[in-house]
């Protein structure tokens, strides 16, 4: 009976060192990739902020329309679920502002780092953040401005693989486009959109 338990704990103790070692492993192929999303900022807000000294200052909100989002990536994985990868962003979203027909475009450069959480089945989920620079343009019929500074977001979605080289990636992220500022000797004025952004990629590795 004694010989018997020592191989019962031995059995024991091996099931739980392979399962704690596939536990550390994360179901993600390692390597140099290329990524290309395609999809849509599918709401948010566009915060406006104003002063005129004589007048006051005033404050409102406005909701971007589904518009258009396109990304390119590059980057690498590893083995222990961490990406880091350099994203090029392209946004454009109508406001809905009382019928003004303005229109927001953002454009920018991040450095993102991902973690790939783990296989559920064939699905690899994951998240992520970002930051980078990136260029804003506020537009209204026959006038725009431009302005540039900080661009980030904040990701989460999944990967599901299609061949040992390329996958379809199903995802979404929150986008703090840049600031846009304008001011003179009696005014000021700011914008801010922040965009909800649902999209689709493939992924290849190499």
């Amino acid at each position: 009976m004694k010989y018997l338990n020592l191989g019962v704990i031995a059995a024991a103790a091996m099931a739980v060192s392979a399962g704690c070692a596939a536990a550390q492993t994360v179901s993600q192929a390692p390597g140099i990739y290329l990524q290309a999303n395609l999809g849509s900022g599918v709401g948010g807000n566009t915060h406006i902020s104003l002063a005129e000294s004589g007048v006051g200052s005033g404050r409102g909100d406005f909701n971007p329309k589904a518009g258009v989002f396109a990304s390119v990536a590059a980057g690498k994985s590893y083995r222990n679920g961490l990406a880091a990868e350099v994203e090029g962003i392209y946004t454009r979203n109508d406001i809905d502002a009382q019928g003004l027909g303005a229109t927001v475009t953002a454009y920018g450069v991040l450095a993102n780092l991902m973690y790939a959480v783990g296989r559920v089945g064939p699905i690899v989920p994951y998240v992520g953040a970002g930051a980078g620079f990136g260029g804003v343009r506020y537009s209204l019929p026959g006038a725009s401005k431009d302005d540039n500074g900080l661009m980030w977001q904040v990701r989460a979605g999944a990967s599901v693989p299609v061949t040992p080289k390329v996958s379809l990636d199903f995802g979404y992220r929150y986008l703090g486009t840049p600031n846009f500022k304008a001011a003179n000797d009696t005014a000021y004025v700011k914008f801010h959109t922040e965009l909800h952004v649902l999209s689709g990629g493939v992924r290849v590795r190499f």
